[in-house]
């Protein structure tokens, strides 16, 4: 239950940077109106954000701070918790880059990444989603540590905590929400220092001219390839699964015969992306003789991990925060991950046992 409150407060976090009302009393749909308005009139923006979640005697606590700046770039840096802090997360709207406070490492990731991999956490998504399709009624207005706000009510559906949201009456800027669950779980995610149109440099979201990266994702623009094709130019036996979720269609293959190349490794770098109406599969197979040199995407905030074996292999199933899960493992030297959204943790098994 942690899972689920904590998804819905990321989610509607980022929602509340667009939120906001005015002084005069106004209905929810009026409130509404305003939030996308506020957002249209952003050309950028940077915040502290908070996270909170408590069950029972258990508090996680999240930290971190946001730039942004529209339509695509973005910087994340970790605060909390303090092994993750001093960790950056960058899209500057062409490339992705990252750096691993821990390992001192950058990584780039070139390109616009597997189709479906930020759908979440997009503007248009979270308030088509969460504003628009959610049920929010006005509750009151009152002061939340000196600042004068309203106070929403969002029900997004049977399954999910009702959301409390205060915004700043004056700027139109979010303070704080709070979603406590059926089972006594408690959310809380609060905004500080809030500063929007501020002339934010681009400068701040491009990576550093004098630093060594370690490994460079390049994954080049390729016409759309039938499975047949990418395995006629791929350097390696690409695998390919034999079950998929019903209506399941290939909707992307990349096949990068130098994706090493930065790393001094011959090797090849496969990413394969099925899709249905509910369900997205992103399959990663990599081929190279340094099993050090790894490229699969790095996602944090995982929720819980676990051994299986796939066909007599070991491997390690990780089901994340985000309703993402993702399974990783070797056969006969190729390294796999399959990852799907949302997670169903028997069909993601049943598509890796048959790889073939």
């Amino acid at each position: 239950m942690q899972r689920k409150l904590l998804i819905v407060l990321i989610l509607l976090g980022v929602v509340l940077l667009t939120s906001g009302c005015t002084e005069s009393e106004m209905s929810a749909k009026e409130i509404t109106e305003k939030v996308q308005q506020k957002y249209s009139s952003l050309e950028d923006y940077s915040t502290t954000v908070r996270i909170a979640v408590t069950y029972g005697e258990d508090t996680q606590t999240m930290e971190y701070e946001i730039l942004q700046k529209n339509p695509d770039k973005s910087k994340k840096t970790m605060i909390l918790p303090q092994e993750e802090a001093g960790t950056i997360i960058v899209n500057n709207g062409g490339q992705t880059w990252r750096y691993d406070s821990e390992d001192d490492a950058y990584q780039i990731y070139d390109g616009p990444g597997m189709p479906g991999e930020n759908e979440q956490t997009d503007y248009s998504y979270i308030i088509e989603n969460f504003l628009n399709e959610a049920d929010v009624s006005f509750l009151k207005v009152e002061n939340y540590e000196g600042r004068k706000s309203y106070v929403l009510l969002s029900k997004i559906g049977d399954n999910t905590p009702e959301v409390k949201i205060w915004i700043d009456t004056e700027t139109l800027m979010p303070v704080k929400l709070e979603a406590i669950d059926n089972d006594g779980s408690r959310g809380i995610v609060e905004y500080q220092d809030f500063k929007a149109n501020t002339g934010i440099e681009d400068e701040e979201f491009m990576i550093p001219e004098d630093v060594e990266v370690v490994i460079t994702k390049s994954l080049p623009n390729q016409p759309e390839l039938t499975l047949e094709e990418a395995k006629n130019i791929s350097n390696y036996n690409i695998l390919a699964p034999s079950y998929l979720p019903e209506g399941s269609d290939l909707a992307r293959i990349i096949v990068d015969n130098e994706a090493y190349k930065a790393a001094g490794v011959e090797g090849t770098f496969v990413g394969i992306t099925y899709s249905n109406e509910e369900t997205t599969i992103n399959i990663i197979e990599e081929f190279n003789e340094n099993r050090n040199i790894v490229m699969a995407p790095t996602i944090a905030s995982h929720e819980k991990t676990e051994k299986i074996t796939i066909n007599g292999e070991e491997g390690e199933l990780v089901a994340f925060i985000n309703d993402n899960s993702t399974l990783d493992w070797e056969i006969n030297g190729i390294r796999i991950l399959i990852s799907m959204y949302p997670e169903d943790r028997e069909e993601l098994i049943k598509v890796a046992e048959s790889m073939e």
